[in-house]
């Protein structure tokens, strides 16, 4: 016998049937499990939430798990960070324009994250003439240039082993 099967037996003023194990609230005819109070129908109600959070969450867990191994945690990266970097080049967009660093030679960056890294070191607060950035946000956005003209030699790298 079904749920809805043995509400018809019920009468509609019934609320509760301990004998069945369910009970009819009269405001609106839903069945619910029977309980004998208010604090077991709560605790009742409690411990469902309780154990569809712990499957939810076991569920992200493993979704994540899934998803993002092996992935980098960008997440982790300081906001502040994307801000000074952000900051940096667009003063240098604004002054030679966007993306120009792509055509600028490593080298070149090498020599400016060395002079910034020396200002910074002879003043931690020192701030950047032309850009009146700290120096070093310019270190860091110069660490980043190089860092990404690493990566891309090895992309390419790959690129060309996989063709050969």
């Amino acid at each position: 016998m079904s749920v809805s099967d043995r509400t018809e037996a019920i009468p509609r003023y019934s609320y509760s049937d301990p004998s069945m194990g369910y009970s009819i609230d009269p405001k609106d005819n839903q069945v619910y499990p029977y309980v004998e109070s208010t604090s077991n129908y709560v605790k009742h109600l409690f411990d469902q939430v309780t154990s569809e959070t712990q499957d939810d969450n076991q569920d992200k867990r493993d979704q994540r798990v899934k998803t993002d191994a092996g992935k980098p945690r960008l997440e982790l990266i300081p906001t502040s960070l994307y801000e000074s970097l952000g900051k940096v080049l667009t003063s240098g967009a604004e002054k030679y324009g966007e993306w120009t660093w792509t055509r600028v030679s490593a080298d070149r960056y090498v020599g400016a994250l060395l002079r910034h890294l020396c200002r910074y070191m002879d003043d931690p607060e020192g701030l950047d003439e032309d850009s009146g950035l700290p120096h070093i946000a310019h270190v860091l956005c110069n660490a980043m240039f190089l860092n990404h003209f690493v990566l891309s030699k090895l992309h390419l790298a790959e690129k060309n082993e996989e063709k050969a």
